[in-house]
């Protein structure tokens, strides 16, 4: 944009004989490959520190069952993920929920949650339960609000279609979707 500007001045304001044109050219071709450059060198960074695990979100799966195992299963087979799962939780009993979950034991309650992201570095908080749970869900989002973490709730196994800006995407689109929870105890999206 800098460049068109400064060539739509210099051609309306009629300054082409102060400029040399084998300068300007040579501004913007070095200028592109310093850019692409640029984006090549801090694009095999990026990638080499996700490799290394420095860039990982380490993810906390609230939920087990069917949709807890579906989740966890998809954000494994996401190759050059930065999602680490680092713990299940589930608020159920072990005779209403598996004690093992696509090879993540349960480590305990939401209110275990708390403590456990309080001596745990945590980035992020999958809910993995139906809509249909949603009181559920609002009385453990009221206690994890204490926690600096960002909390989102899989859509992966909903019917239901929010507007497509409220989604956002860890791995492929077909297979898992999470939306965004607002921070307002009366409000999530």
């Amino acid at each position: 944009m800098l460049f068109l500007t400064i060539v739509s001045v210099a051609f309306f304001a009629k300054l082409g004989g102060y400029y040399s044109r084998v300068w300007l050219a040579g501004y913007f071709g070095v200028g592109m490959v310093a850019l692409i450059g640029f984006r090549v060198c801090l694009y095999g960074l990026v990638r080499h520190w996700t490799h290394e695990g420095r860039l990982d979100r380490r993810t906390v799966v609230v939920g087990g069952g069917d949709a807890g195992e579906t989740l966890i299963d998809a954000l494994k087979l996401q190759e050059d993920s930065d999602v680490r799962i680092v713990g299940l939780f589930d608020d159920r009993g072990n005779d209403r929920a598996p004690v093992v979950c696509a090879g993540q034991q349960k480590l305990g309650t939401v209110d275990d949650l708390v403590e456990f992201a309080r001596m745990t570095r945590v980035d992020l908080v999958i809910f993995s339960l139906p809509i249909s749970a949603e009181n559920r869900i609002l009385q453990m989002l009221k206690k994890l609000w204490v926690l600096p973490v960002d909390i989102r709730l899989s859509a992966h196994t909903n019917k239901l279609q929010f507007r497509p800006r409220s989604y956002s995407y860890l791995g492929p689109r077909a297979c898992h979707r999470t939306c965004s929870t607002d921070r307002s105890p009366t409000g999530t999206s």
